[in-house]
């Protein structure tokens, strides 16, 4: 009895372990699934920062063409360029936007953002040349005009008034006022082929080439105001929070049932196990009702051979535990009863059994 108590104790505890080995098994999957989860929300998150960084650096863009007149710090212009294009890059390799990008529609997006953005990169840079060009030539515009004035060096009223018109005129484009630049532009171009004077001609000169490049400058400024590029790069913003957010809110919903699984397997798992415990506690205290009972208990298998007998069945026939396993109850025959005596008793014990 004592041998059967021992194997069920260690059936009992090799449970015990394999439910555990189970368990860190299963944690340890878990473990790896949230790795794997956060690894995505964290290169989502990175991608809505580059997506972010090219939005705020078309902004910058934006307000550099409402700046006609004024030096462009040309370093920082560079850097924006530079920005946008590396925000780009990163935001096109990373491989977690592959399956964004499978949808044909965000694709020809993606495709569209670069296409227009190498077109506002080639405007830009004319913007800038044509930037540089007008504030040196109205630099020197306005110097030579501080100069004639004050010098008094314009000796015909007729021309200084000319002069001073000009000069009124191509302030009033520094300072935003709508003037007919066409037109302006024709009476300079006269007036320089007709001018002797080369101090006066010089001036006119300036003042071509300022309305000239305030010409290319005001043209970029309207085509860029005209282009959907800033609406696109909204699109696409939009667009992927969108798939972000149903991607992380599927992933978290994933761990979250991963999680109850988790705890409904471990739930279950010592509900059984307390079961068994709690089974194995009455069989042995059945077992030791058995092993100190005064009564003579043999139990057989069902070729009848001998599988275990209490201490009651070794005192009573004097057959040791050792000698009447593996034996059937044929050895307690006392030779007084004939063989239809056992059949009868035989048959009225299964005849019990049955019942």
């Amino acid at each position: 009895m004592n041998k059967l108590n021992t194997i069920n104790y260690i059936k009992y505890k090799i449970s015990y372990k394999l439910v555990f080995a189970l368990l860190l098994v299963l944690l340890g999957l878990m473990s790896v699934y949230i790795f794997a989860v956060n690894q995505k929300v964290q290169e989502n998150i990175k991608i809505q920062k580059d997506i972010s960084i090219m939005f705020l650096v078309n902004k910058k863009f934006d307000l550099m063409f409402h700046e006609q007149m004024s030096f462009l710090n040309y370093d920082v212009l560079n850097k924006n360029i530079k920005d946008f294009r590396s925000a780009f890059v990163s935001m096109e390799k990373n491989p977690y936007i592959d399956d964004f990008f499978a949808n044909g529609k965000n694709k020809k997006l993606l495709k569209n953002i670069k296409v227009k953005f190498d077109t506002k990169k080639r405007s830009i840079q004319t913007f800038v040349s044509a930037n540089a060009v007008l504030n040196s030539s109205l630099r020197n515009f306005i110097s030579m005009y501080e100069e004639m004035i004050e010098e008094g060096r314009i000796e015909k009223q007729e021309s200084l008034k000319e002069i001073s018109k000009i000069h009124s005129e191509i302030l009033q484009l520094k300072l935003g006022v709508e003037v007919d630049t066409r037109k302006l532009l024709t009476h300079i171009k006269k007036r320089i082929k007709t001018v002797k004077d080369q101090e006066f001609f010089n001036y006119l000169r300036y003042a071509s080439v300022i309305v000239k490049y305030w010409g290319i400058i005001n043209n970029e400024s309207r085509v860029n105001k005209q282009s959907d590029f800033e609406k696109s790069l909204h699109e696409l913003k939009m667009s992927f929070s969108k798939y972000s957010n149903t991607v992380q809110n599927r992933l978290y919903a994933t761990v979250l049932l991963f999680v109850l699984l988790i705890f409904l397997f471990i739930s279950t798992v010592f509900f059984l196990l307390s079961r068994v415990r709690e089974n194995s506690r009455k069989l042995y205290r059945f077992q030791k009702a058995i092993q100190n009972s005064y009564n003579t208990v043999v139990l057989t298998d069902k070729d009848h051979k001998i599988l275990y007998v209490n201490d009651t069945f070794e005192k009573t026939t004097g057959y040791t535990k050792k000698e009447a396993i593996g034996q059937t109850p044929a050895i307690l025959q006392s030779g007084l009863h004939d063989r239809d005596f056992y059949e009868q008793l035989k048959h009225k014990l299964f005849d019990a059994l049955e019942a």
